[in-house]
């Protein structure tokens, strides 16, 4: 069985690359949290161009008012992954992306919401039929449902000056890569009075400006890096940026993520206010820490129908400074999760945050999630399980949930094992 590429993940932009095609270009951003795609195409000669996560490409579009069809010139293509076949090998598939159907199904052009479609071929590359070439998705697929907005309706970057600072800034260099921000950590930034950007964790100082196009550029030492903000959420304080790298003309890759201002505070404040049962900004319904007064803690998460409930017991948690380190030790393994505050916003606590297990036999990493920037919601008081003697990992039926689940964390959607290709 062909194993399903996550929507989320994919990340696509088309931009333009030159004066006479910016001159007839109409720009409109397709968003959400790891999945973004940048519309920029040129209404006279009907061209458009295409960066995304996986490279560069070009293409022609066709529109017929509420539907916008992208014909690349080449495919954009990436690898997928399925079972151990009876030639002895995992097969595995190039999957060709030709075409993407941009269906609006609500508000304006200048903002709403578009169904985005997926189609091309999948050609094996690894079983028992290397070469056969299957088609994938249709113009009348459901698609994935995201926002739009035109570029020219975009929030201010007024508040993003000399002076600020701002988590969820990257510095590494980019990789072609199915999944953002994938093997890429973000960082913590000062924009000194100078102008010059300072990423925390590595001292590098760099120059950095708005441009007259409303990007946060950035001068690394690869070349210059774009940010610019997409939307504002008041009740959370989350804001989707895009961003990506510039050569000169065109965006050489781009994607989509939060990006903050960092202002601490007072942190997760004292033992009380931090024992709280804290829900994944991203999966709500599917992922929960609970955090204890005595310093120990679970986590939850949701396999689907098929597995219900899971439950991880035996982390502790300590404050190290405003921080918070959470850690799990067995015989085998250590893992760890520092999280350090960046705001908060009403329920939501914004951190940077990381997640690494590492071997007690001979030290080496098995599973690492770069830094990055995410926030949890206060559901309310964690209360700890009354239960003995209970088990590391505990499988719910798939008709129940746990026991101690916070009130109105109810099921929704259907399990993921990773968010944007990541560890939850």
């Amino acid at each position: 069985m062909k194993t399903a590429i996550r929507a989320l993940g994919f990340t696509l932009f088309v931009v333009g690359s030159s004066a006479a095609f910016e001159a007839h270009a109409v720009q409109t951003a397709y968003f959400n949290v790891g999945t973004a795609y940048l519309v920029d195409t040129n209404a006279k000669t009907k061209a458009a161009q295409v960066a995304t996560s996986l490279g560069a490409r070009s293409g022609r579009y066709t529109d017929s008012g509420t539907q916008r069809t992208i014909n690349l010139t080449t495919p954009l293509s990436y690898e997928v992954f399925g079972d151990w076949t009876d030639c002895q090998v995992q097969q595995a598939w190039r999957r060709d992306i030709q075409t993407l159907t941009l269906k609006r199904l609500s508000g304006s052009a200048k903002k709403g919401q578009t169904a985005v479609v997926q189609s091309g071929v999948d050609v094996e590359i690894a079983g028992c039929n290397v070469g056969q070439v299957t088609p994938f998705g249709s113009p009348s697929d459901a698609g994935v449902t995201l926002s739009h907005l035109a570029l020219s309706e975009r929030p201010s970057m007024a508040d993003v000056v000399p002076g600020t600072k701002w988590a969820g800034v990257h510095e590494d260099p980019y990789t072609p890569q199915e999944f953002f921000p994938g093997t890429m950590a973000a960082d913590v930034v000062t924009w000194q009075s100078s102008g010059v950007l300072r990423f925390e964790k590595s001292g590098r100082s760099v120059p950095a400006a708005v441009n007259a196009e409303g990007w946060w550029a950035l001068s690394l030492p690869g070349g210059e890096r774009r940010y610019t903000r997409l939307s504002r959420d008041k009740a959370t304080g989350a804001e989707v940026w895009l961003m990506g790298d510039f050569n000169g003309s065109q965006f050489t890759w781009a994607s989509a993520w939060w990006v903050s201002p960092y202002r601490p505070s007072r942190g997760f404040g004292d033992v009380a206010a931090a024992s709280r049962s804290w829900a994944h900004g991203l999966i709500p319904t599917e992922y929960f820490r609970n955090m204890y007064t005595d310093f120990s803690g679970d986590v939850y998460s949701y396999g689907g129908p098929d597995f219900g409930w899971t439950r991880q017991a035996g982390w502790t948690w300590q404050f190290s400074g405003l921080n918070i380190n959470h850690s799990l030790e067995t015989a085998s393994m250590s893992r760890a999760r520092p999280w350090e505050p960046v705001r908060r916003v009403g329920t939501a606590q914004w951190v940077m945050e990381e997640y690494r297990i590492t071997s007690k036999i001979d030290g080496h990493i098995l599973l690492s999630m770069p830094r990055r920037l995410m926030h949890y919601i206060d559901t309310g008081p964690a209360v700890k399980p009354t239960q003995a003697g209970a088990t590391s990992l505990m499988r719910q039926s798939k008709e129940k949930e746990p026991a101690m689940a916070p009130e109105g964390l109810r099921l929704k959607a259907l399990a993921r094992d990773a968010v944007g290709g990541q560890v939850r």
